[in-house]
Order: C-alpha cells, then sequence, then structure tokens
C-alpha cells in the first residue's frame, strides 16, 4: 500500500480548446493524487474555450468536490489563467502544470520531498522532446534576454516556464506585475529571491504533447513577454534607491 503524503496540495491545469482530452486527463489526476494525498484540489481554469470545454468542465466540478471550475470567459492567456488558479487555491502546497501533464503525475509526489524543504521549488526540464525549431530558438532567446537584464537574480536557474511548487503563504507576496504567458512564473520566481524567500531547483522529465498543439511561442506572445520583462527591469530600477520598499524578508 502507497503512503500517503500529509501535505496538501493544489494543482492547477490552465486549459484552452481541449474538450478531447480533459476528462481522461482530469480523471487520471484524480486517481494518482487520491492514491499518493490525503488532501488535494484540482482548479481547472478555463481560458475562454470555443469548444465545449467550458460544459465539460463545469459538470466535472459539480460532481466531484476536490475539482474546482474558474472561467475566464475570454482567452486571457496561460500566465493570467495561472495567476486566477492561484488566487483561489487553497491547500499548503500550490502548483501549475499542462493540461497534456508535460509532468507525470507520479513525478509530484516524489517531487514533495524537495518542496517542503523551501518556500519555492522550481522544476526544469531534464530535456525537451518534441521540440520544433522555432520553439527551441524562442526559449533560447528567453533565457538570454533574462541573462541579461536580471544577471544577479537568476542564480543559476534557466528553465522558469516548467513546472513550480509554491507555498500558499508567499504567493500574493510575490504575484507578478507580467501578465504575458513566458514571463509570469519568471518575474515569481525573481520576486521570491528578492524577497529572502528560500528558493531550490531540481530537474524531471518533460512529457512531450502527444495529441493536440501548443498554443505558446507566436509573436505576439514573445512581444508580450519581452514588454514585461523590460517593465520589471525598469521597476527594479526605480527601486534602487528605496530598497526598503521592496527587498524585504518575510518567512
Amino acid at each position: 500500500m502507497i503512503k500517503k503524503r500529509t501535505e496538501s496540495i493544489s494543482l492547477i491545469l490552465p486549459i484552452y480548446n481541449e474538450a478531447s482530452i480533459i476528462k481522461s486527463v482530469v480523471t487520471q489526476c484524480h486517481r494518482i493524487l487520491s492514491e499518493s494525498f490525503h488532501d488535494f484540489e484540482i482548479i481547472l481554469v478555463n481560458d475562454g474555450s470555443k469548444d465545449g470545454s467550458d460544459v465539460i468542465l463545469s459538470e466535472l466540478s459539480r460532481k466531484n468536490p476536490k475539482i474546482r471550475y474558474v472561467d475566464n470567459y475570454i482567452n486571457l492567456n496561460q500566465g493570467l489563467s495561472i495567476q486566477r488558479g492561484m488566487a483561489v487555491a487553497t491547500k499548503e502546497f500550490v502548483l501549475h502544470n499542462a493540461v497534456d501533464l508535460a509532468l507525470a503525475v507520479e513525478d509530484i509526489a516524489p517531487l514533495m520531498e524537495k518542496a517542503t524543504q523551501c518556500d519555492l521549488l522550481v522544476v526544469e526540464r531534464l530535456s525537451s522532446p518534441g521540440y520544433t525549431v522555432w520553439r527551441r530558438i524562442t526559449s533560447f532567446v528567453n533565457q538570454a534576454i533574462r541573462r541579461v537584464l536580471f544577471p544577479t537574480i537568476n542564480s543559476g536557474i534557466r528553465d522558469m516556464n516548467f513546472v513550480q511548487f509554491y507555498r500558499r503563504r508567499i504567493i500574493m507576496d510575490i504575484m507578478p506585475l507580467a501578465t504575458s504567458p513566458a514571463f509570469t512564473t519568471p518575474e515569481m520566481i525573481y520576486r521570491a529571491q528578492l524577497k529572502g524567500y528560500h528558493v531550490m531547483a531540481c530537474k524531471a522529465k518533460y512529457k512531450r504533447r502527444s495529441t493536440g498543439k501548443s498554443t505558446l511561442g507566436k509573436p505576439h506572445d514573445i512581444l508580450w513577454s519581452l514588454y514585461d520583462m523590460l517593465r520589471f527591469r525598469f521597476y527594479l530600477w526605480t527601486l534602487k534607491n528605496h530598497p526598503e520598499k521592496y527587498y524585504r524578508v518575510k518567512r
């Protein structure tokens, strides 16, 4: 018999036009989390889907008290969907995952061993199977720009757009200015580091998508993320002479 972990967790799944896989994904998540944790919730954030996903999600949440449904009504993007999920999370630890389960649900419980040792655990991909040439280029450029703009707070963490485990008590203190899909979580990681929270990193397998198509990496999203990076860089410069307004330690 598997010994269940005592930590409670909120799993956030942003969803956009995924009607064909939602039921199987949520069923899998619920089964594995039930086997691994005493207390958990699955937060399904519908990001303005137009394929009937909202009907399926609403039905799933009505039938199971551990499944919660958040509707954006319009398409906001993955970054804002994650933020909305975080805002309503109620459990001790909060993490997000892609609806195609890029991080295997089976890996969540083992990773909790490391998550309990810090305030924020950044999970980096061991490899990126299935990435297109364009996706590899945009990822490389994204990392390069972050290294230039934030050289002192990268702390050797390269992959900030996979999965993170957050202690819920720190989330509202590190909520980002960013609204873009590619800089929401990097800014939260930077804010956690700057405010003195304990940030750790580890690596895990990345599972390539087997059905459907990713919507990330569009030119609009890239420019949006660049704008958010520059805005946060400027924000930090304005605080240079008044560090007490930002660089405070909360534990």
